[in-house]
């Protein structure tokens, strides 16, 4: 899917140029998001371009974004399970291939103003999360330059836990999983808390690799999508979804 280069890449963009995006590359973020609506119920992924107003103004999103005129909004029923955590790994999708077209992004939880999203929902619908996108400007402000990208990140290998037997054991079942512990080291997560814990599950029927997080924080579901979605890229295989669920190996 992707490579861990590219995942390492990727970085928070707050600040955007005024350039359009084309019709050519518009047409490819939709066939994506239709793509993804298409597969996963309770999902509902719209595309809003040249219209940045939920990003407006200084007390409406953080007061760190600049320049933003196109955004992805993930609307979930909640009613289906798992809904958050999925809405996360394929808002990490969709982050992805914005990234391969050229584009900078943001997966922005909390801090956008819902009322003034450009998109209208049922009442049980919700919007997790939204996703800002476009050119990165060439000139950052001082508040991309402090909240941007991050440098130094934690090590992969901090990402699991257990012993180091355990570790090992967990090598030899899936030989890539240094590399792919580096892509949850590099996945985005709200706050910045990378929450996401990779371990060695131990039962009668064989050893499993499984994902979870260690805090119940509000966006702790949408955080263990984003990071699943990471770690398959680079080993390959597929999760199970839900917390301390197996990773199925190709």
């Amino acid at each position: 899917m992707y490579t861990l280069d590219e995942l390492q890449s990727r970085h928070s963009v707050r600040a955007y140029s005024p350039n359009a995006i084309p019709e050519d590359i518009r047409n490819k973020l939709r066939a994506e998001a239709t793509l993804i609506n298409s597969r996963e119920a309770g999902l509902n992924f719209r595309i809003v371009f040249d219209n940045g107003e939920p990003f407006n103004g200084f007390t409406r999103s953080y007061g760190f974004f600049k320049g933003v005129s196109n955004y992805l909004v993930p609307i979930i029923d909640p009613s289906f399970s798992n809904a958050e955590e999925r809405a996360g790994y394929f808002g990490e999708q969709f982050v992805m291939a914005a990234l391969r077209l050229g584009l900078g992004s943001c997966i922005v939880g909390g801090t956008f103003s819902s009322s003034h999203v450009a998109e209208r929902l049922e009442v049980y619908e919700k919007i997790p999360f939204l996703i800002p996108f476009g050119y990165p400007a060439s000139k950052l402000p001082w508040t991309q330059k402090m909240f941007g990208h991050k440098k130094n990140r934690p090590s992969g290998r901090s990402f699991f836990i257990g012993t180091e037997d355990e570790y090992l054991e967990a090598c030899r079942l899936l030989p890539s999983l240094p590399e792919a512990l580096e892509a949850v080291a590099c996945a985005p997560s709200a706050l910045n808390k990378r929450p996401v814990r990779i371990a060695l599950q131990k039962n009668e029927n064989g050893n499993n690799l499984i994902a979870y997080t260690d805090s119940d924080g509000k966006f702790s579901a949408v955080d263990l999508g984003v990071a699943k979605f990471n770690f398959a890229s680079v080993a390959g295989g597929e999760w199970e979804w839900g917390q301390k669920a197996p990773f199925l190996p190709e």
